[in-house]
């Protein structure tokens, strides 16, 4: 009894290593969790992504319900700032904003530019939230570079809801510099750790042109459903399950052991 019970315990070191070590974290929102919700364009089911902090792969993807008030006007476009906790609303300079354009037929586009903390559409031709129009600060298009866009989903489902998303590799826009930096922070392009922060909207109609660069020269769109939240949680995968099972088992024997 005396070698299972030290050997539950070198098994359970090592899973804690394994989980300090964990690189992958995992967020999953449903219809009713916690947040701002906006729900004009349909209504917002659920968000599932996930991180990878040593790889820098970023997944995505969101399904919004048929809007049954005008279920030929759907979903095709959206909009993501995410961090690791704070509400993005208001922090600019800090992040990176993917706007995600399936309005044409083939593979949907996807751009990315420094988000200017502003609770709007603008970030693509105005970088800063100061007054006035500042010059975008853009930093990537799939139009003219599609190494770091792994996949993307776009997909009207069985019950007439729509899910998109993509799968990415964040590097490029993690080690972006900003053109606009804010004064004390740290810039954290598009990723998130075990809390999120998530200003996001996916949008009806959207229509969206392009300049010779690959970056967005005009966006307009209608309705919208989407989600504006700070702190969420997110998981560490798949070492929280495995040191809580492991945990669980050591405490049965050893109850064994005392009964």
């Amino acid at each position: 009894m005396k070698s299972t019970y030290l050997f539950s315990t070198v098994a359970l070191a090592s899973v804690l290593a394994a989980g300090a070590s964990a690189t992958t974290f995992t967020f999953d929102w449903k219809a009713g969790d916690r947040g701002n919700v906006m729900n004009d364009a349909g209504k917002l089911m659920s968000i599932k992504s996930s991180f990878d902090t040593k790889t820098d792969v970023l997944k995505y993807q969101f399904t919004v319900a048929a809007e049954k008030n005008d279920p030929k006007n759907e979903i095709n476009g959206f909009y993501l700032a995410l961090n690791n906790g704070p509400d993005p609303s208001g922090r600019s300079g800090e992040m990176a904003v993917l706007y995600f354009d399936a309005s044409k037929s083939g593979s949907p586009i996807l751009t990315t530019y420094a988000y200017n903390g502003t609770s709007a559409k603008k970030s693509w031709e105005d970088g800063d939230n100061a007054s006035g129009n500042q010059s975008p600060d853009k930093i990537l298009s799939s139009i003219k570079d599609k190494s770091w866009v792994n996949s993307t989903i776009f997909r009207t489902n069985a019950d007439g809801s729509r899910t998109l998303g993509f799968d990415i590799d964040a590097t490029k826009l993690n080690l972006h510099k900003p053109k606009y930096p804010t004064a004390g922070a740290t810039w954290d392009g598009l990723e998130f750790g075990n809390k999120v922060g998530i200003w996001f909207a996916g949008f009806e109609d959207g229509r969206f042109s392009y300049g010779n660069d690959g970056f967005l020269s005009g966006l307009s769109y209608g309705d919208r459903s989407g989600l504006d939240a700070n702190n969420l949680q997110a998981v560490p995968e798949p070492a929280t399950m495995s040191i809580l099972a492991l945990a669980a088992a050591i405490r049965r024997r050893k109850n064994r052991k005392t009964a």
